[in-house]
């Protein structure tokens, strides 16, 4: 999977071609959020250095939402929620997509 960073839209400053395969991404609180299969949770404040990976295996997340106060990542068994995009916190079940 790849992303590709660009601050007009039209001129390409950065591409990467090395992501694991993700599902959705989300934007909030100065932070891109990826998700995707086993739990599959990445953020980077530029889009270019993804970090803070956190993984859930069998858990297949579909969905990442900015709610305006915390991102809400959601697919799989288990929904995740997050202030930052970095420490994220199980939900008790799944929310319904």
């Amino acid at each position: 999977h790849w992303v590709v960073v660009t601050k007009d839209g039209e001129a390409v400053e950065h591409a990467a071609f090395d992501l694991p395969p993700v599902r959705d991404v989300a934007f909030g609180n100065g932070r891109f959020v990826l998700v995707g299969p086993d739990g599959l949770r990445l953020s980077s404040a530029d889009g270019v250095k993804w970090e803070h990976e956190a993984k859930d295996p069998g858990n297949n997340l579909g969905q990442v939402v900015w709610t305006g106060k915390e991102f809400l990542a959601t697919g799989g068994k288990t929904a995740f929620s997050s202030a930052d995009g970095v420490t994220w916190k199980a939900w008790p079940k799944a929310v319904p997509c």
